[in-house]
């Protein structure tokens, strides 16, 4: 990593880290932004894909996937931004499988790592914690009306993100030296 894509890696988790400090203040009312970050998000990687795709990909073994995977991106991303005035719905329902689906690899990770012998503890507890979390805001937002778990789960996977990006940052790069 060079040193200006580690810069850049501190900054964004500067700001992700600020944007959760936002939505612990006001859960509620960071509702439509947390909708329209997730637009943005998907749009750009999708169209980030599309343009891999026609510079190098389309020549590649499996190129047609990373033409795929963008389309579906920028779709999402479209589609998530049209529905920005009815954002609850979108933001549990994006939560939630996020974790959900997380949680699942996740525990069938730990399951191939015991069949090896490796350690996998903790990855299913991992995964088993990234479940709960998603079951917890089905239930909170859709069955008790309460969006704030939502966008608190949101908040705190924020602050975790940012964290792994600050500590790959300020982690050592192996150079390997053939001689």
């Amino acid at each position: 990593m060079t040193k200006v894509q580690r810069i850049g890696n501190l900054i964004t988790a500067v700001v992700m880290i600020a944007f959760a400090g936002l939505l612990f203040v006001s859960p509620v009312e960071g509702l439509p932004v947390v909708a329209i970050v997730v637009s943005i998000s998907f749009t750009v990687r999708g169209l980030r894909r599309l343009v891999y795709y026609y510079t190098m990909a389309r020549h590649m073994v499996g190129g047609k996937n990373v033409l795929y995977r963008g389309i579906i991106l920028v779709d999402a991303g479209l589609f998530t931004g049209a529905l920005v005035d009815d954002s609850s719905y979108i933001i549990i329902l994006y939560v939630a499988g996020l974790h959900l689906f997380s949680g699942l690899i996740d525990v069938l990770r730990s399951r191939e790592a015991k069949a090896l012998g490796a350690s996998w503890r903790f990855t299913l507890s991992f995964g088993m914690t990234d479940m709960l979390l998603g079951a917890a805001v089905i239930v909170s937002g859709f069955f008790m009306h309460d969006l704030s778990v939502a966008v608190y789960v949101y908040a705190v996977g924020l602050v975790y993100s940012a964290m792994l990006r600050v500590a790959a940052a300020f982690r050592r790069t192996a150079i390997v030296y053939i001689q």
